[in-house]
């Protein structure tokens, strides 16, 4: 809740920023189109929801504006916020380029990332070298620059998964050592997979961290 006041003062002045007007109060906010629960979800229904959308359709409903998602690929959102058909982009400023070619909300919530592993095989990460020698899953197309030295001189050897789930279930398996997950996708997967209930133990000290905001065109 304390986010949501803070993004309310921030949004005042980038909603004059996006091309929704006192005739059309709608902003068109681009997401992602692979689900990432519990930022963003997407029920059978096609229903999206999720911690982002939901903050964002509070903020702009307090100011008389609706919100119109449009699920595309990064790269095609990118492309539409600068052509001015997407008003708003959910990130972290860590992960785009050129952060500085944007107006930013404050974030909205911390993106951590973790270790995961068994709870019978734990592993103590205090630094990189603590990973030397294991096989360690993470998402495909991911970057975690804190590890990626030693993923390209194959110190850490990375096994890549294309789902969350898919990675809990290798370790459950032994076919990994540990995980590179986000905590909260990684507490919603284990909610919502019964047999993973239990079963996993994180690090306390993170791969990663950002505060994932809403990015607005200039």
């Amino acid at each position: 809740l304390q986010n949501i006041f803070f993004l309310i003062a921030v949004l005042d002045g980038l909603i004059s920023a996006a091309h929704a007007t006192p005739e059309n109060k709608e902003i068109v906010v681009g997401f992602n189109n692979v689900a990432w629960p519990p930022y963003l979800i997407e029920e059978t229904d096609g229903k999206i929801h999720g911690i982002m959308i939901d903050v964002m359709e509070a903020i702009a409903s307090k100011h008389g504006f609706s919100i119109k998602i449009t699920p595309l690929p990064e790269k095609r959102a990118i492309r539409g916020m600068a052509r001015g058909d997407i008003d708003a982009y959910s990130k972290a400023k860590e992960w785009v380029k050129n952060p500085k070619a944007y107006l930013w909300t404050d974030p909205v919530v911390d993106s951590t990332d973790v270790l995961i592993f068994p709870k019978n095989r734990p592993i103590n990460f205090e630094t990189p070298d603590d990973l030397k020698g294991k096989q360690i899953g993470a998402i495909l197309g991911y970057r975690y620059p804190l590890l990626e030295p030693y993923f390209a001189n194959g110190r850490i050897k990375r096994d890549d998964v294309k789902k969350d789930s898919l990675m809990l279930g290798k370790l459950l398996r032994g076919r990994d050592d540990a995980g590179i997950i986000n905590k909260l996708v990684a507490f919603w997967v284990i909610q919502q997979n019964p047999e993973f209930k239990g079963q996993f133990g994180f690090s306390e000290k993170p791969v990663g961290k950002a505060g994932c905001g809403f990015m607005f065109t200039c």
